[in-house]
């Protein structure tokens, strides 16, 4: 290779790297471009904000606002009030032809009927109609536990007899439920029909 070529290599090759900015200078060229614009009070113009799509939510949409009717709008129909599921009864009102009459018989009976010690009480049960009405002279509906049926039935007070049932039993609550639930008669006893009489 001659030293005319060896030169030439030389002066390119500085040549190249004079030409390629050196990071250290382009900064200083920048600092000093910001520098004069500071001292002249021109602005460099603000670079817009880059913009950043939200990508859509797949699936999800947005609950849509709620608009107001206008005056005079009418409004849609109240729903029609539930029903009864069909197979469900309620449950039934007690009533004292069903329910209180024959824990009454069964626990009282055998002192408060006609021939009984208590016959000659206020309170008979003579297998009719009428039994209703003279118990519920010893019923409190307003406040059933305080009943005189159920107060002389447990002994919570005074009582010629002994105690017919517990607080605890079945029979009082039964007996209770029924004055609570208003006292209600119920279907009157069937009439019991006379015995036939033979020919003549």
């Amino acid at each position: 290779m001659r030293l005319a070529d060896l030169g030439r290599w030389t002066l390119c090759l500085c040549a190249l790297l004079l030409a390629v900015p050196r990071p250290a200078q382009a900064q200083s060229q920048e600092e000093k471009r910001r520098q004069l614009q500071e001292r002249l009070g021109v602005k460099k113009p603000a670079a817009p904000p880059a913009r950043v799509e939200a990508a859509p939510d797949a699936g999800v949409t947005e609950p849509a606002e709620a608009t107001a009717a206008p005056p005079g709008t009418p409004r849609a129909p109240a729903p029609p009030p539930s029903r009864p599921v069909p197979g469900t009864a309620r449950p039934r009102a007690l009533t004292f032809t069903e329910d209180a009459r024959p824990v009454l018989e069964k626990q009282c009976a055998s002192c408060h009927r006609p021939e009984g010690n208590a016959g000659r009480s206020k309170w008979v049960l003579r297998g009719g109609p009428e039994d209703y009405e003279s118990t519920l002279r010893f019923v409190k509906t307003a406040d059933a536990a305080q009943s005189p049926l159920l107060k002389k039935g447990t002994g919570a007070t005074f009582h010629g007899g002994k105690k017919a049932f517990a607080a605890e039993s079945a029979e009082y609550a039964t007996l209770l439920k029924w004055i609570e639930g208003g006292a209600l008669a119920g279907r009157a006893p069937a009439a019991v029909p006379p015995a036939p009489t033979g020919p003549a």
